[in-house]
Formats: structure tokens, sequence, C-alpha cells
């Protein structure tokens, strides 16, 4: 999370060091125009009424994206695999109201010329309809491929990795199409009235202009939106991704106590309860209908789980067992199958001694069967 976090930032530096020094030299060599600071706003661009993209183009893939929901609902599966799939759904709905949102984003200005600003908006509401269009189609083809390699660890990473790719060659192609547009139209540009907004970008990275009421307006260069941090929307959301950045370092200091706390089983209350830095698992006695002891954990595949070289614990597909809860040390053996009406669970401590006698003791006095798989 640190290296992430320099990661970045550390771009940014040499950015912010140009602009500077791009300032300094404009003001040197008095590069000031009648424009500079003023917010403008092209009346003959702004009447026309731009075409929209319908949504029934976005329609198609949410409708696909809905499959695993309906059938992890029917199926009754696991509450937070049947949220990821709602989570993705609804992805897929959002993107088209986030394409009208940009879609209604005021024209670009460069100078007095009319046709060259309809141009630049064209190419950006170009690129904005191609990549929400492929995002959402994406995204709800991601969601049936998830569903289906969901017990394949190996399937996951590849699915995962395949969308991450394709999302990635549109959203950074799309950017530097825009930016080759850009570049070639305002090739003339600067010989008359010229829109220079620099004093309002702070080191060319964040908009504040009190006189301009937008709340989103558009990056200067590429295909990318930024909020007016002069709007208090502008001032919470900075805020709030600035610490995100800020916090990244800390995310993983809950994994120092997960790492190295023991597991430990208890029985009580005519339970059987598993801990690891808190009550992870509680299992009536009465529920139980086989157990059984391992003395070999076998192939594990994580659902959804913390998995650590000391560590599994949560839902797991388990190799001639199937989905199950487990918590356990899986360096230390032996460990307790216990197969309930609703559920399987898999128990281990740290101590190997203790996970026998806790067999045992609940295995022999409440004389249940063996769960052994066959």
């Amino acid at each position: 999370m640190v290296w992430i976090c320099a990661a970045v930032i550390a771009p940014f530096v040499p950015y912010v060091k140009s602009h500077v020094k791009l300032k300094h030299l404009k003001q040197e060599k008095n590069w000031v125009t009648s424009a500079a600071g003023k917010v403008m706003l092209d009346t003959k661009v702004s009447v026309q009424t731009p075409k929209q993209l319908s949504p029934w183009f976005f329609l198609p893939p949410f409708v696909i994206s809905l499959v695993p929901v309906v059938y992890s609902i029917y199926d009754r599966s696991d509450l937070a695999i049947t949220f990821a799939y709602v989570t993705m759904a609804l992805l897929v709905g959002i993107f088209y109201f986030i394409y009208r949102a940009q879609f209604r984003q005021s024209s670009e200005v460069i100078d007095e010329n009319t046709s060259l600003s309809i141009a630049l908006t064209r190419v950006r509401r170009h690129h904005w309809r191609r990549i929400w269009i492929w995002m959402s189609w994406a995204t709800g083809l991601f969601n049936v491929a998830f569903w289906l390699t969901i017990n394949s660890f190996v399937g996951m990473m590849i699915t995962s990795g395949v969308y991450t790719c394709a999302i990635l060659f549109v959203v950074i192609g799309a950017e530097f199409s825009v930016r080759k547009a850009q570049e070639k139209l305002t090739a003339e540009s600067g010989k008359g009235l010229y829109v220079d907004s620099d004093e309002h970008w702070i080191f060319g990275l964040f908009y504040h202009n009190p006189n301009d009421k937008r709340t989103m307006i558009n990056d200067r260069i590429g295909m990318g939106m930024s909020v007016n941090m002069a709007k208090p929307i502008g001032k919470i959301l900075m805020g709030f991704a600035a610490l995100c950045i800020m916090a990244m370092p800390f995310f993983g200091l809950h994994f120092i106590p997960e790492e190295f706390a023991p597991m430990r089983i208890e029985l009580a209350d005519n339970s059987i309860r598993a801990y690891h830095t808190s009550l992870v698992y509680e299992v009536p006695l009465e529920d139980i209908r086989e157990i059984d002891l391992l003395e070999e954990l076998p192939k594990t595949s994580r659902t959804n789980a913390t998995a650590l070289d000391t560590l599994l614990k949560g839902d797991f597909r388990v190799e001639d067992v199937g989905q199950s809860k487990l918590c356990l040390n899986p360096t230390v053996a032996p460990f307790m199958l216990i197969v309930t009406h609703d559920a399987t669970y898999i128990f281990g401590t740290n101590d190997s001694e203790q996970t026998r006698e806790m067999y045992e003791t609940i295995g022999v006095k409440n004389s249940l069967p063996s769960a052994r798989p066959e």
C-alpha cells in the first residue's frame, strides 16, 4: 500500500514542477491574453442540442449482468457473493447515467473559432460514447464469467485479468486518441483571442474558480473530468480522495493481528466456537450431523475469505468436500470437519493435541458419525 501511494503521487512531481516553470515563463514574457482567468462560453455551440445514445443501447449488457444475480438469489448463494454480483450489475446501470452527465458538459472553448469548439466537443463525446458502451458490455460479460468461474481460483484470476486489460486498452486508447485530435485541431489556435485558465488550476492539477458555476469541468487535455474545488461538493470529493490516498498505507495494519493471532476452539453453552482475534463461527451441537478428523487439509480455493500462509478464514471451495467455512492454520494438522444441516465447517488450532482432544470430546461423547469424504 505504501508503494501504491508512492506510485500515485510520483508521476505528478515532474508535472507540477513543469507547470510552475511555465507559469513563471508566462509572467516573464507577458503571455497574458484578455481572456485569461475568465469563464468562456460559446453560445453558438451551447444552444445546439446534441443527440445522445438511447438507454436501449445500455439495456442488453444490463440484462446480461443480472443473470448471476437471479441465479444466486434462486440458489441461495453466499450473501457476500450475491452482493458482488449485484454491485457489478449496478455498475452497468450507473455507466449510462455517467455517460449522460458527461454528455451534458459544456463545450470546449479554445478561441473565437466556433467550428473548432464544435469539433473538439464532438471528439470528446464520440469517445465518451464509445467508452461507456464498452464498459457496460465488458462489465456485464465479466459478471457472468466471474459467476461461471467462482469455484476456480485460476479461472477467476484469468477472468479478472482479461477484464482489466480490456478496460485499460479501451480507456487508454481513447485518452490518447482524444489528445492527438486536440493537438491537431488546436495547432493554429492562439493567434487572436485565446482562453487561458491557468490561474484557476492549482499546480495544474486542481481547478478552483468561485466564478464558475459548474461543479464538474473538462480537463484541459484528454477526455477526463475534474471537480471545481470552489464548490462545496468539490471540496468534499477532493477531500475524500485525498483522505483515501493518505490512508492507504494504514489499510494493511489489520493483517498484523490477523496473521499472528492464534486460532482456538472452545466448547461452551452446547456449541462449538471457533475464535481468531474474536468469535468467528459458532455451531450448536444439536445441529451437527457428522464430524471427522482430517490429518491433511484437502486442496482449497478461496471464494470469500482471508488466505495467508498461516491463516485460512472464511468461505472456501474444498476438494472432495465442497463449499465450506474455514477457520484454521493450514500448517498445523489435524483439522476438524463438521457437517451441519446448513453448512460445512473445517476448524483447526495452533495446537495439534488441543484439536484432537476437542474432536474426541465432541465426536465420541455425542456419538456423532464420521464425516470423512469418500
